[in-house]
């Protein structure tokens, strides 16, 4: 509920989408899917984010706000946590959050 008007059009997708590419790497790793089928669903997985979100900073907030509910973790306090998280990662000018546009193009 402490989301719910900012993320009121993604909710917490971004969180969806790291979780889905974390269980291709671990399937790969395990050897349930080869490597080359891993990374095809990994790199699908991009431009739908694209779709999905307008930019670095709503999914960096979607995925966070779906961390804080996945941990249970629905505290003001830890809020403020991730939001100090959240600012050191757009801080640094060299970081791939501000190298990397959100729009470029995949295919």
């Amino acid at each position: 509920s402490t989301y719910k008007m900012s993320l009121r059009r993604v909710g917490i997708a971004a969180w969806d989408i790291v979780r889905y590419v974390f269980l291709c790497r671990a399937g790969a790793v395990l050897r349930l899917i080869d490597e080359k089928e891993a990374w095809d669903r990994i790199l699908g997985m991009a431009p739908k984010a694209q779709m999905i979100f307008s930019g670095w900073n709503e999914y960096v907030f979607s995925y966070f706000a779906g961390r804080q509910f996945w941990l249970g973790k629905n505290t003001v306090d830890f809020a403020n946590e991730m939001r100090e998280v959240i600012a050191e990662l757009f801080a640094h000018q060299d970081g791939i959050l501000r190298d990397l546009d959100w729009h470029t193009p995949l295919d």
